[in-house]
């Protein structure tokens, strides 16, 4: 969803939205606060990667704005709900690189095209890994050249990192 009233991209960057706020075209696109399963497989989610920061060199970001389009007709600014950047890395407020993976939690309530806009404007950039996670269904989706695929059950490789994500011990959690 997407406010009526336009806001400056300046006002944007330097307001704080309670939860945090996507910023398309000129407009607000507010987020749905992630509760109950969402948020807890959020923040495992975000967990596990903090885990492997310094084995695998990366940093884990929770809630992080990402340009993901800047060009005089199109500007978007999109809140990934977690996100994994390599490092070297130097904390920004709003990323203008892409990570090497995005996930987001799908909350109940949430439009899916919303979800999938989301999911396009990260493939767009570059990120070369994205995963949309219902903790209501339990399900994985895993987003490739060829589409938006059901992982669920199966581990999930990030060979850049030698690394396969197994999200079944984040649902089972959940019990």
């Amino acid at each position: 969803m997407i406010t009526a009233e336009p806001v400056s991209l300046e006002e944007y960057l330097d307001a704080v939205y309670e939860p945090d706020c996507e910023w398309v075209d000129g407009k607000l696109s507010p987020r749905v606060e992630a509760a109950g399963a969402a948020s807890f497989i959020k923040n495992r989610i975000r967990a596990f990667f903090t885990e492997l920061e310094d084995a695998c060199h990366v940093r884990s970001l929770l809630d992080q704005r990402i340009r993901v389009e800047h060009t005089a007709r199109n500007q978007r600014y999109r809140v990934a709900d977690v996100c994994v950047v390599k490092r070297p890395f130097t904390r920004q407020r709003v990323l203008t690189v892409a990570p090497l993976i995005a996930v987001e939690i799908a909350r109940s309530g949430e439009y899916s095209g919303d979800l999938l806009g989301r999911l396009a404007d990260l493939a767009r950039i570059g990120t070369q890994h994205i995963w949309a996670v219902e903790p209501e269904t339990p399900r994985v989706y895993v987003l490739s050249r060829t589409g938006l695929h059901d992982a669920t059950g199966v581990k999930v490789p990030v060979p850049e990192l030698n690394l396969l994500v197994n999200f079944r011990p984040f649902f089972h959690e959940l019990d």
